[in-house]
């Protein structure tokens, strides 16, 4: 009998690496009902986001307009079945009908469209496709149905020369579906079509280009030639078509969909000859190069040796994602990563921690579970660390990242119905406290996704006021997959209320899904001094001595100390600030933020990849000064809109009396009360006990907000 906690991923041909090696085919052993019930996506949502990668595999295909299409497409992606392994036919029209009018919509030069209206309508490319000798080519088809009735067809070679698969497909009206040809032969100026629908036949031919094939030999090595370097790559062939080494699995950025691969530093790669552009990314700390190739048939070798440009280990800053996952089947089934794809990663973006999270995601299945061992990863190296830790989810009280367990917290999740664990106990205080008291940091993630929240409605860390309150959280996930400005308001809140709260970063990338966050894009640089190991890491991360950033290097000291300190000052008057940011995607300003309000912007100037700011700062009161970066949209600032970074303040205490602003500790009052409200009236307990205990912790929480009150108005 099987166990209802064992995973199962599903292994497309996909190597993370060229070493990493074939994965063996569903290796848990489920039945095809329990694959079936992983793939909580519905066919033609998984149909539509591999057609959709394919588009903006073509470089020129237009980013912005292909991604305005997808998101719509992506929030029915998160529609949950109405029965285990089920839709209903409502369900069923409405995805279908979304998904066929987003897929007539998608653009890109290499396009081609087929009407069946009631005959046969051909709209060609804008551009040819470029066929190259020797290798297996594509070419992109929309089909739509335009007829009162279903139609069957069948696409298949007309000729000798070029052959594909057959395909065939049954069309509702207004039905559309992509299909990508894998075509391979030489020789013909065009790709014949023989496509035959309700017994009538039409014969199609699509114009081609050919080019010779060419092999470049790639190596990355570090600036003194001496090792390989590990990178992040980015090949764009004559064809425009993103390339990747054969066996590679050819990622996708989540802002853009660049197509890339990492390599260990040497690679070896098959496409057209004649003009290539190749990007290579080591980290934040090293300057991105970009060079261009004219590839002839043969003897093609190219050798980067990416820039340092700042070394922040020598200053004590060592960076860390907080959130990775590495197999979270929650939108589609594509491979098995192990932990050794993970450390490639992080050599490739130059990430010194990398926490790695166990979780459930809609139901009782827990994705890698198995990979918890309470202790640094045996794969690590001195300067990369791998720690497998837990997410703790509850649908209740929002979810956490726990770091640096030595025992793993269960239940993990709570709240979800149908599955083991339904009830909404035990809350996340007891979870929280049960990682405290192990010695683990506690950090609320994704705070918020809605850009227009400010609320418990619109949180997914509905309890973290009453966790701060209770003193169990050590921080707030600022950056992230949570929308930055409206965490940013939360984070804001909770500091004006007196909390002492890291800011960290965290990509809670799903490290098994071909376009998802690239981990370390999003990071939280922590400073261990000399001592760098992780315990020390996770020590100065609760501690405060961070900033977040998705590019910027943003050093600040407030009197001589780093972010999470705390100044005593006799009486107001000024303090002296510093603040050195690098960033290798253009930065547009500084701004010092005082209690929540800019108090000083720095615009930059030239290019914007450096700012300083040095001076004195006045003092009127008690609070807490920190230090942001502002910037626009970028091709290096792969996982959000626009560039930011972000330190944990200076807290500043002024005569001796502790800062809280009135109106964020009524704003928590108010938003605990509405968790209570939630509680009694859609929580699931299954002793009387256990909901008193939670209404208790919610008692106490808000006596601090209270006590806070009274402390200010006195």
């Amino acid at each position: 009998m099987k166990s209802r906690g064992m995973v199962w991923i599903l292994l497309i041909l996909a190597q993370v690496s060229p070493a990493a090696g074939a994965r063996a085919w569903n290796p848990y052993g489920l039945s095809e009902d329990e694959v079936d019930a992983l793939r909580v996506r519905h066919p033609a949502l998984r149909e539509f986001a591999e057609f959709f990668n394919a588009v903006l595999r073509h470089e020129d295909a237009p980013r912005d307009e292909n991604l305005s299409v997808y998101r719509p497409i992506r929030r029915l992606a998160m529609r949950r079945r109405t029965v285990r392994g089920s839709w209903s036919p409502g369900a069923q029209d409405q995805i279908q009908g979304q998904v066929s009018q987003a897929l007539w919509q998608l653009t890109s030069p290499e396009l081609t469209r087929i009407d069946l209206n009631p005959g046969v309508r051909l709209t060609p490319p804008t551009q040819a496709p470029v066929f190259t000798m020797g290798l297996e080519n594509r070419v992109l088809l929309l089909l739509r149905n335009n007829h009162r009735n279903p139609v069957e067809l069948s696409l298949s070679p007309n000729g000798n020369t070029l052959h594909f698969p057959p395909r065939e497909a049954s069309l509702a009206p207004g039905q559309v579906t992509g299909i990508q040809l894998r075509v391979w032969g030489r020789g013909a100026d065009s790709l014949a079509l023989r496509l035959d629908v309700q017994g009538k036949t039409a014969e199609l031919s699509l114009p081609i280009r050919w080019r010779e094939a060419a092999r470049l030999e790639l190596t990355v090595k570090t600036r003194d030639r001496a090792g390989f370097l590990p990178s992040r790559v980015y090949v764009v062939g004559s064809d425009r078509l993103a390339r990747g080494p054969a066996g590679t699995f050819l990622r996708s950025t989540w802002t853009g969909g660049h197509q890339y691969f990492h390599t260990r530093g040497a690679s070896s790669l098959v496409l057209p000859s004649g003009p290539a552009r190749i990007l290579v990314v080591h980290g934040f700390e090293h300057a991105p190069v970009t060079v261009d190739v004219d590839l002839e048939p043969e003897g093609n070798r190219v050798e980067i040796q990416p820039r340092p440009t700042i070394d922040c280990a020598s200053r004590g800053w060592y960076s860390g994602d907080i959130h990775i996952h590495l197999n979270l089947v929650h939108k589609t089934l594509d491979q098995l990563v192990l932990t050794q794809d993970a450390l490639l990663q992080a050599e490739a973006e130059d990430l010194d921690v990398s926490n790695l999270l166990v979780c459930n995601s809609l139901g009782s299945i827990t994705f890698d579970r198995n990979r918890f061992t309470g202790s640094v990863h045996p794969l690590s190296t001195a300067d990369r660390i791998l720690y497998w830790n837990e997410e703790v989810r509850a649908s209740l009280y929002g979810h956490f990242a726990a770091l640096n367990l030595k025992t793993f917290l269960e239940p993990h999740f709570t709240g979800f119905r149908n599955t083991d664990h339904a009830f909404d106990y035990p809350s996340n205080t007891i979870q929280a406290r049960k990682g405290r008291e192990q010695g683990a940091g506690i950090f609320y993630v994704h705070p918020v996704h809605n850009p227009e929240a400010n609320d418990l409605a619109g949180s997914s860390a509905k309890a973290v006021p009453v966790d701060a309150a209770l003193g169990l959280v050590d921080g707030l996930e600022i950056l992230g997959y949570g929308h930055t400005a409206a965490s940013l308001r939360l984070y804001y809140r909770l500091l004006n209320c007196g909390f002492r709260l890291a800011a960290a970063a965290g990509t809670d990338a799903f490290n098994n899904i071909r376009r998802h966050k690239v981990i370390g894009a999003d990071r939280v640089y922590v400073h261990t001094g000399d001592d760098f190991d992780y315990g020390s890491w996770v020590q100065g991360l609760k501690a405060g001595r961070s900033f977040v950033t998705n590019s910027p290097l943003l050093f600040f000291e407030v009197n001589g100390r780093l972010p999470g300190s705390e100044l005593e000052l006799d009486e107001p008057g000024q303090v002296r600030v510093q603040v050195e940011a690098h960033s290798h995607a253009p930065m547009d300003r500084l701004e010092l933020v005082f209690n929540g309000t800019p108090i000083r912007t720095v615009k930059a100037s030239g290019n914007g990849n450096h700012l300083i700011f040095r001076g004195s700062l006045p003092i009127t009161g008690s609070g807490w000064l920190a230090a942001r970066i502002q910037g626009g949209p970028h091709r290096l600032v792969v996982n959000n809109p626009d560039l930011f970074a972000h330190t944990t303040p200076v807290y500043l205490t002024v005569g001796g009396k502790p800062y809280a602003d009135p109106e964020s500790v009524t704003h928590f009052l108010r938003w605990i009360g509405d968790l209570r409200k939630r509680a009694l009236s859609e929580g699931l307990f299954q002793e009387p006990i256990h909901k008193r205990e939670v209404l208790d912790q919610f008692r106490r929480a808000e006596a601090v907000y209270r006590q806070k009150l009274a402390s200010v108005e006195e």
